[in-house]
């Protein structure tokens, strides 16, 4: 560090000691002198691509600030476009829920240079089609991302996803069956080979796999929400609460299973497992602040859990995304929760329509289950 500011002395007005003490700055997680390292780098030289794409990257990674990220990495874009800037601008427009326009920035460097960047983009250009129900178009891009690497695990772990999404759970189990297999020592590729088998109805089989989850990291996210999710499918909403608990208590970030999605499933299992009370207040104390574009129907059943009724009807009617099964049964268990019965069923019945399969909801959600759902919906 020492080196850097004498060169800075010697040199008060060069950017390339600034960019270099913002690096070293940035490395030891000392994000604010690294930032003004990297706006005075840039005072001095308003063409210098990489400290834009510095300053960028920490404002969006490390301090988690996307909209601040955002002019600085599309001016690294008009600077140099390659693969690597617009890798990054599609990261940031992630971020900020511009699903589209990240798709397009990852397109776009997809088709330049350097090319040891593609496999990454590919990964995230999939994962941005997924969080925009794009899952076609998402597993598409995951197939690019293995023939480049086709034994990349993110990328085999997303197609299953992917796969589970679109209501193909015997192609996710086989998917996660054989990323289990090649990863024994993954606690996240047994947990979710778990959560494909119980999907299908074959709980002892998902039990094991589940156990060899725990025995690499039991309290892992992923491994937490597969065992919610086991228990739930065997209608076990009682002993789903703790696990729920943990899940909200871990805080888990952007990429993992976010602190909406987290709280549904805690309140969903307190209401089936006849918690009414704690339910409401779980729900109350959630149902704040504004939600990711993806989220707005989870956000949407916290507010009518936490009694809040126009604040879900308004969230449902602002969906912009396109209707996935799972987004249709989402929005028939808001509609449940309101007590508007008319409208669950009939949302009920466009979610399997659209291919909702029943074997994914063998224990019926617990708002749904209340309402003796005609057969032509079952």
């Amino acid at each position: 560090m020492k080196s850097y500011t004498e060169a800075i002395r010697l040199a008060p007005e060069d950017p390339t000691p600034y960019f270099s003490r913002g690096n070293a700055y940035r490395d030891l997680h000392e994000f604010e002198k690294a930032r003004a390292d990297y706006v005075k780098a840039i005072s001095f030289d308003e063409n210098f691509e990489a400290a834009w794409t510095n300053l960028g990257r920490m404002l969006l990674l490390n301090l988690h600030e996307p909209r601040k990220a955002l002019p600085a990495l599309q001016t690294a874009v008009a600077l140099s476009p390659d693969a690597v800037t617009h890798h990054n601008l599609g990261l940031v427009y992630t971020a900020l829920d511009r699903y589209e326009d990240a798709v397009a920035e990852f397109g776009l460097g997809l088709a330049l240079e350097p090319r040891d960047m593609w496999l990454s983009i590919n990964i995230k250009q999939g994962v941005a089609l997924v969080l925009g129900r794009e899952y076609k178009d998402a597993l598409a891009a995951f197939d690019s991302a293995l023939r480049i690497e086709e034994r990349n695990f993110s990328a085999r772990w997303w197609r299953g996803f992917v796969l589970r999404q679109m209501q193909r759970y015997d192609d996710a189990r086989k998917k996660y069956g054989n990323l289990a297999a090649d990863s024994p020592k993954t606690a996240d590729a047994h947990s979710e080979h778990g959560r494909a088998l119980a999907e299908l109805g074959r709980f002892p089989e998902a039990a094991v796999a589940l156990a060899r989850a725990k025995e690499i990291a039991a309290e892992d996210p992923w491994v937490l929400w597969a065992q919610w999710s086991i228990l739930t499918r065997q209608g076990k909403h009682a002993e789903a609460v703790p696990v729920a608990h943990k899940l909200v208590g871990a805080g888990m970030r952007e990429d993992d299973l976010d602190s909406a999605l987290c709280a549904v499933m805690l309140v969903s299992s307190l209401r089936a497992a006849g918690q009414a009370t704690e339910a409401q207040r779980v729900a109350t104390t959630h149902a704040k602040g504004t939600p990711r574009r993806c989220r707005r129907l989870a956000f949407a059943y916290l507010c009518a859990a936490a009694g809040k009724r126009d604040e879900a009807t308004r969230l449902l009617e602002s969906w912009d995304l396109p209707w996935q099964p799972e987004d249709l049964y989402d929005r028939a268990r808001v509609h449940a929760v309101l007590g508007q019965r008319k409208e669950a069923l009939s949302w009920l019945g466009r979610a399997v329509e659209k291919g909702l399969s029943r074997s994914a909801n063998a224990a019926p959600d617990a708002e749904l289950a209340s309402f003796k759902i005609p057969a032509t919906v079952r």
